[in-house]
């Protein structure tokens, strides 16, 4: 009996063994790298990759599991008061799968004897494959119709040659897809992908891919979902902003158009990102409006001939679809906020009496993309927005030396005037709640805003500064409606200038420089929970009757009147 077991045992053995148990020696007589299953590597080798400060080792056979280790922005600790996460190590190393005994580890397949397979049986399995194709069709049950459903392709004209309306998005190595199409009704918001090239084959991407043409200008839509149609839609310009690709910073574009170009392996005005709205007809089945906003950039060299190196570019679309061509209002919420919103700003114009939002929200500037304080306002592509039930720190570094920073704490000069804070005083309203009438004065509540009393002073003993360096908002949130769906609501907000965080220069050599910060904090503010406990009333004990239960039917029959009168019964419980 033991014999018996142990012998299926050595076959199975045998059997995993012959089957992939070493994935990683793909050379026949020789030492691959890292693989510590290779039989043609010598001991040492082996030993070096095993150990516990090199941990070189290949994976030895195919895993169910693509990923053996989950990542760590996946998995954290959450503090939902704070909306802050934490992820640490010893979370996170106990989420890898070491071993996989899953029972399909040990299920095997079926040998197939080629004597049994025929004509008929090979016929049989291509008719049951997957046909493939690099033609786009159009699998739209109203392809011949003249009016969209959702989801339905959107057919396009791009430089006079009929296809279909691309957004190019990541795949899943980041890359641009440029199959990728639009999709009737359905508003997608892309994450940034790339286009990796030689610098050498820039110009061709200038003109293609990158170019202004492309997706504006030579562009335009059908009004109904089947190519062959000769109807479209012409797309208009909205918003042109220009980036520096250098600093990060942006700018509004000086002209109403934009024309990509080629010269000294430059690509000039190449197309960067494309912000689609398409307005609908009420019917909700046929576009009347396309507009874009779009940004653009230099890339590229500024040389006579390109270098041989690689060049990676971002790009990133959008779509939006919106019905009718009306002034539209985005909301932050139906009615509370939703966290992560934009949180609804805006600056009343006392002349006219009238509120001017910030749609899309508030968004920080006066720090350059190394963190430096600049003069301007100065607007990146990831300048942070103010959203609602996000805590936030955003700050700018002053560089200065000892007598710098004393000639800075004793001038004149107010420190609040720097861009990161004197933005601020166009915030003076919040709204109450995230789908707020803007027109409704009723539904802002007003900043209060305090000043630092303090007057800014210099210690040339201890090298301290004591100046306003702080901005700091606290938003007061309180939950409205019922306790199974509470409606966040903004209730009060104040703003104060701070000096509490002093400077002070730490540095042995006063010629030296040291980095001084200026500090935007926002604060969310729970107010105290409290809740209304209704009880219904109790039922009534005994069944409630009809007040005419009591009352005679009157029954004719051969002209005789019978009174009948039913019996009241009562049923005690």
């Amino acid at each position: 009996m033991i014999s018996i077991k142990l012998a299926a045992i050595l076959v199975l053995g045998c059997f995993k063994t012959a089957t992939g148990s070493c994935i990683c020696d793909l050379t026949a007589e020789s030492c691959d790298a890292f693989c510590c299953c290779d039989p043609d590597c010598s001991s040492s080798v082996i030993s070096l990759w095993q150990s516990s400060s090199n941990n070189l080792c290949a994976p030895e056979k195919f895993t169910n599991y693509p990923t053996r280790c989950k990542n760590n922005q996946k998995h954290s600790i959450d503090n939902g008061r704070r909306a802050m996460q934490v992820a640490t190590d010893s979370i996170n190393n106990l989420l890898c799968i070491y071993y996989d005994n899953s029972p399909d580890q040990f299920n095997t397949y079926d040998s197939v004897d080629e004597s049994s397979i025929d004509s008929s049986t090979i016929s049989d399995r291509l008719e049951k494959s997957t046909e493939y194709s690099d033609l786009i069709y159009f699998n739209q049950p109203n392809a011949t119709g003249n009016a969209f459903s959702p989801g339905d392709s959107m057919a396009a004209l791009v430089n006079s040659y009929s296809g279909v309306w691309s957004l190019p998005s990541a795949d899943s190595f980041g890359e641009c897809n440029n199959m990728n199409s639009a999709s009737w009704l359905y508003s997608q918001t892309f994450d940034s992908c790339t286009r990796t090239i030689m610098a050498s084959s820039l110009e061709s991407l200038c003109n293609t891919e990158l170019n202004y043409v492309t997706y504006v200008s030579g562009l335009s839509i059908s009004k109904q979902p089947y190519p062959s149609n000769s109807d479209h839609i012409s797309i208009t310009i909205g918003n042109i902003t220009f980036r520096n690709l250098d600093d990060e910073s942006i700018r509004k574009y000086d002209q109403t158009t934009a024309t990509t170009t080629f010269a000294n392996c430059l690509c000039s005005n190449a197309l960067l990102e494309a912000n689609y709205i398409v307005y609908t007809n009420t019917a909700q089945d046929t576009p009347s409006e396309i507009w874009v906003n779009i940004v653009i950039g230099n890339v590229g060299f500024s040389a006579t001939t390109c270098p041989s190196e690689q060049i990676v570019i971002k790009q990133k679309f959008s779509i939006k679809f919106y019905t009718g061509t009306a002034d539209l209002q985005i909301r932050s919420g139906n009615i509370g906020y939703i966290s992560g919103k934009p949180l609804i700003i805006g600056y009343k114009n006392e002349t006219n009496n009238t509120m001017n939002v910030y749609e899309g929200g508030f968004p920080l500037s006066g720090a350059s993309t190394i963190g430096e304080c600049v003069d301007t306002d100065l607007l990146t592509s990831d300048s942070p927005i103010i959203n609602f039930g996000h805590e936030m720190i955003y700050n700018c570094y002053l560089e200065m030396s000892y007598e710098d920073l004393k000639t800075y704490c004793t001038s004149t000069t107010d420190n609040t005037e720097l861009p990161i804070f004197s933005t601020h005083s166009e915030i003076t309203h919040i709204g109450k709640f995230g789908s707020i009438d803007y027109s409704n004065p009723d539904d802002w509540v007003e900043v209060s805003t305090s000043s630092s009393s303090s007057t800014p002073t210099f210690s040339e003993t201890t090298g301290t500064c004591t100046i306003p360096n702080l901005l700091h908002y606290e938003i007061i949130v309180a939950k409205v409606g019922i306790v199974s769906n509470p409606q966040p609501k903004v209730i009060y907000a104040q703003r104060s200038y701070q000096a509490n965080t002093q400077w002070v220069f730490r540095m042995k050599d006063k010629t030296q420089t040291q980095k001084f910060y200026n500090t935007v904090v926002i604060s969310y503010v729970e107010y105290d929970d409290e809740t209304q406990n209704y009880h219904a009333p109790a039922p009534n004990p005994i069944p409630a009757m009809p007040d005419d239960i009591m009352y005679p039917f009157k029954i004719s029959h051969s002209f005789i009147l019978e009174i009948l009168t039913l019996p009241l019964i009562i049923f005690i419980i």
